[in-house]
């Protein structure tokens, strides 16, 4: 009786490796799969941050542009301003002369 339960304990303890080896086999899979899925995440990741970069970046140009755009026109619009000015001014120099020299000076 005792010979056949040492035997029945053998043959559980057997069995328990072999869960026990079936369990660390498992686990490997399971943490190899989650080092795959992983680094596919981080892949992901550092290509959908590159496309959110270089979107910025182009954003940031189009800004620019604008920007310099709005710049050149308002300095269009004050060199016209300043070249009508110019103009008066040398129109009303030109008649102080004109006056001037009618008074004799």
């Amino acid at each position: 009786m005792m010979k056949q339960h040492i035997e029945q304990i053998r043959a559980h303890e057997h069995e328990a490796r072999e869960r026990l080896r079936e369990a660390q086999l498992e686990a490997e899979r399971i943490v190899e799969q989650a080092r795959i899925d992983g680094e596919r995440l981080i892949e992901d990741t550092k290509a959908a941050g590159a496309e959110l970069r270089r979107a910025r970046a182009a954003d940031a140009h189009r800004e620019a542009e604008a920007l310099v755009a709005g710049i050149r026109s308002e300095a269009g619009r004050d060199s016209v301003r300043l070249a009508e000015t110019a103009d008066r001014l040398r129109e009303r120099a030109i008649g102080l002369i004109i006056d001037s020299f009618r008074k004799g000076f």
